[in-house]
């Protein structure tokens, strides 16, 4: 099962702060099904008020219902819209959604939507650490009960480097996280089962607050591994197998296609 967030109140809260400065780069993926696309709202964050180590995002930015990746440096924003057809979102569709960036080399954003990549420049950022914002990694709304996700969310993941194009193209294909293990630091299936998510890669559970269960997308998970919800997996990291499993039925997320 997914996560159905209210657009309210609901987060999922990751355990820790994490060791997040362990590299410049990042890559945040997730499927979703919003119900409202016409205003920001949090996909993963780490940010509260004016500080933000990261904050990726849907919403409307200049009438483009789209992806929004932002950061903080020695306290000045940098926030960069997909903007552009190619990469808007729709609400009540279930997408796989993406994000890849370099804190070192700031002059371009990957933003991924059903593993194709679309590559947006420009001049911003200095090329130095982002501001580290102090608080937990959270999913659907900033730490600090803002921009709230309403819809639903699946799969969430994160690595230290940027994925390549191949990679966000088997992402795209719906196939689980667990197929690109490499420098993968987070990520939980999202089933609804209980009230803490599980880190598959064992490193960093997330508490529910709210945020019931609902419809999880159709995902292709490793054979001889299938579904993980049980602690005793952690810091296992399956490699794909030749063999697939699908999980999760054929049906959509709750409320789209």
């Amino acid at each position: 099962m997914a996560r159905d967030f209210d657009g309210v109140d609901d987060v999922i809260t990751l355990a820790t702060e994490d060791e997040f400065t362990s590299s410049s780069k990042i890559s945040l993926s997730a499927i979703i099904n919003p119900d409202v696309v016409t205003t920001f709202r949090t996909i993963l964050a780490k940010r509260t008020g004016g500080t933000a180590t990261f904050h990726f995002r849907i919403g409307r930015v200049s009438g483009d219902k789209q992806l929004t990746w932002t950061w903080t440096e020695g306290g000045a924003f940098q926030s960069y819209g997909s903007a552009g057809d190619e990469i808007d979102i729709t609400a009540g569709v279930t997408t796989q959604i993406g994000v890849g960036f370099d804190w070192a080399s700031p002059g371009s954003v990957d933003y991924v939507i059903d593993g194709v990549v679309t590559t947006r420049s420009r001049s911003f950022g200095t090329g130095t650490d982002p501001d580290d914002a102090n608080v937990p990694i959270t999913i659907g709304r900033r730490h600090d009960d803002a921009m709230e996700f309403d819809g639903h969310i699946a799969e969430p993941a994160r690595w230290n480097r940027k994925l390549i194009a191949a990679e966000w193209a088997v992402l795209g294909a719906r196939f689980s996280p667990q197929f690109v293990p490499n420098d993968v630091v987070y990520h939980s299936h999202l089933l609804g089962n209980n009230n803490s998510e599980p880190d598959i890669v064992g490193r960093n559970n997330g508490a529910v607050t709210g945020a019931v269960k609902s419809s999880h997308p159709r995902i292709i998970y490793p054979a001889h591994v299938g579904i993980i919800t049980a602690p005793a997996a952690a810091g296992f990291i399956p490699y794909p197998n030749p063999r697939y499993a699908l999980t999760g039925g054929m049906q959509p997320m709750a409320g789209g296609t």
